[in-house]
C-alpha cells in the first residue's frame, strides 16, 4: 500500500480528515474516496468479522455487563452516517 504524507493544505481539503470525501479530477470524474480511519476499520470488521475466539470474549463481557446500550449504537450509527454523507 503506498503512504501518503499530506500537509495543512489538503488535510483542510479532506475536512479535517473526519469525514469521508470523493476525489474528483479537473472534469468531475470520481477518482476514488478517502475515508477516515476509524470507517475504514469499520468496513474491514464488517467484511471480516471477528474470530470465535473474539466471540467468545465479546459474550464473556457482556455477561460482566461491560457494553454499550442500543442508544449508544444508534448515536454511533448516525454519527458515521453523518460522516459518510460528508460531514464532520
Amino acid at each position: 500500500m503506498v503512504q501518503l504524507v499530506i500537509d495543512a493544505e489538503l488535510r483542510a481539503k479532506l475536512k479535517g480528515g473526519n469525514a469521508k470525501v470523493t476525489i474528483v479530477d479537473e472534469s468531475g470524474k470520481p477518482l476514488g474516496h478517502y475515508l477516515p480511519d476509524d470507517l475504514y476499520q469499520s468496513i474491514l470488521d464488517a467484511l471480516a468479522p471477528a474470530g470465535e475466539n473474539d466471540r467468545s470474549e465479546a459474550l464473556d463481557e457482556y455477561r460482566n455487563g461491560n457494553h454499550i446500550s442500543t442508544a449508544d449504537v444508534l448515536a454511533s450509527i448516525q454519527e458515521s452516517a453523518q460522516r459518510w454523507a460528508g460531514q464532520p
